[in-house]
């Protein structure tokens, strides 16, 4: 008898824990569901509202993520951690073909505003606007069409973030590619690309080096950047040289959302 009470005691708490699964898939499926709404609303709201006249109309809808494990405790705590808007190759006036994004973190957000995806008027901790150049960008700033950018130490594909780069490109006028040891540096609102010395060449002549080394300096007013300010930060990740501008305790207007900013020197 006591083996039957048993059992039926066993079957009770399998069935009970197998309801409590459920109710946590269908939870989590629900929190996936909004969040996802969420993040097609905010998407189609920006690629539709983006002002082809700034110049940097967008090809395709941004990719948007809504950060919360899950998403829709912000219901309760009334902040929603990371909202994060982003676009690959923009083409932007001035700039090039640039990878872009904006991420706002801590938005203080009403019941309303969690479930439509409309943060306009809330106030975010922070803003940071990123914008991305490969090889290609910046061949096309420093006029070298081949330009490949690697990490100095780490040659693995993601490598890390660096604040010197190898550069390796054929400048205009060489014949061969040259690879240069670069460092990467804000003064001001100036970025300064300063080359430190030449690692491979197959040019010989005595002024080669100096030349090579010339063609690699560059010098930019990052208020000229879509960045919306001056950039705070610069380094290489991801065989890309990244560009970052933050500003702390904004109130979420709708160009804020855009994936591209604005220069701040017009």
């Amino acid at each position: 008898m006591s083996s039957i009470v048993v059992k039926r005691k066993t079957a009770r708490r399998a069935a009970w824990a197998l309801g409590l699964a459920g109710v946590v898939s269908i939870a989590w499926i629900g929190d996936t569901v909004v969040a996802s709404n969420v993040e097609r609303k905010i998407s189609d709201a920006v690629y539709e509202s983006y002002a082809p006249e700034s110049g940097n109309e967008l090809a395709t809808p941004p990719s948007v993520y809504v950060g919360g494990i899950p998403y829709l405790q912000a219901l309760r705590s009334s902040q929603v951690p990371v909202v994060g808007v982003s676009a690959l190759d923009v083409d932007v006036d001035g700039v090039g073909m640039v990878n872009t994004g904006v991420t706002l973190q801590g938005l203080k957000a009403e019941p309303n505003q969690v479930w439509s995806g409309d943060f306009l008027g809330a106030k975010a901790q922070s803003m940071r606007r990123t914008m991305r150049l490969d090889g290609v960008a910046m061949g096309a700033w420093l006029d070298m069409k081949d330009l490949t950018i690697s990490h100095p130490k780490n040659i693995s594909p993601g490598g890390g973030p660096a604040t010197e780069a190898v550069f390796q490109g054929r400048p205009p006028g060489f014949h061969e590619p040259v690879s240069v040891l670069a460092t990467l540096r804000l003064v001001g609102d100036e970025f300064q690309l300063r080359p430190k010395e030449v690692i491979s060449s197959s040019v010989h002549p005595d002024d080669a080096d100096d030349d090579a080394l010339a063609a690699f300096d560059l010098t930019v007013n990052t208020t000229t950047l879509p960045l919306d300010k001056a950039a705070d930060a610069v380094y290489l990740e991801g065989g890309s040289i990244v560009f970052e501008a933050v500003r702390n305790n904004v109130i979420v207007q709708p160009e804020y959302l855009a994936p591209v900013g604005r220069a701040s020197e017009l």
